[in-house]
């Protein structure tokens, strides 16, 4: 019962689904332009990109991923030693 808590929290989050910038329904049109021009301006990803097989498989071949993710395990069997 003790994980029953962060479940709901996720399965509330997923229903109250704010799809921010390109979907919302909380801005007008013209403040979603706004948005999408600023973010585009700035970092030139306002619109998410299709994902591919090569792109997942790009990310997960990364060892830097691999590395923080498996560091908390490895210090914390380090700590137990």
């Amino acid at each position: 019962m003790g994980g029953i808590g962060p479940i709901l929290a996720y399965v509330f989050s997923r229903l109250d689904g704010k799809h921010f910038p390109d979907k919302n329904k909380f801005l007008s049109p013209e403040q979603t332009a706004l948005v999408l021009r600023r973010i585009e301006e700035d970092r030139g990803d306002s619109i998410p990109d299709e994902i591919t097989r090569s792109k997942v498989f790009k990310h997960l071949g990364d060892w830097t991923l691999w590395s923080y993710g498996s560091s908390p395990c490895s210090l914390q069997s380090f700590g137990m030693q």
